[in-house]
């Protein structure tokens, strides 16, 4: 289960449980993205957002399944937008794990490190 939902404003996190060790069994990793994807699920059927960002291959696998999507752009150096292929649902915006340097999600988020 995630360790639970972070209100930061009108930003809401959803995290999963941190790894007890750096070497992380992939079918336990598999597990805890579908709890992760599970618990976004059920969130986006109770909140309104505007858009959705994502951190991780497997978890971004996990929550958005396999349909079919259509990529808009980016937001920043590899971090595209998309939307479903008919237009609906919430702008998602999917960032790999490794990827960006301290304050990405800062100044994704805020438009400025602090």
């Amino acid at each position: 289960m995630s360790d639970g939902i972070t209100e930061c404003g009108r930003v809401a996190v959803l995290r999963s449980v941190s790894p007890s060790s750096a070497v992380v069994d992939p079918t336990a990793a598999e597990r805890v993205a579908t709890e992760l994807a599970t618990d976004a699920a059920a969130l986006i059927a109770t909140e309104r957002f505007g858009a959705l960002l994502i951190i991780g291959g497997d978890t971004a696998a996990a929550v958005l399944g396999d349909s079919p999507r259509i990529v808009g752009g980016t937001v920043a150096p590899g971090m595209p937008w998309s939307r479903r292929v008919d237009g609906d649902g919430l702008l998602v915006i999917t960032k790999a794990g490794g990827f960006g340097g301290p304050s990405t999600l800062v100044e994704l988020l805020f438009g400025h490190p602090l």
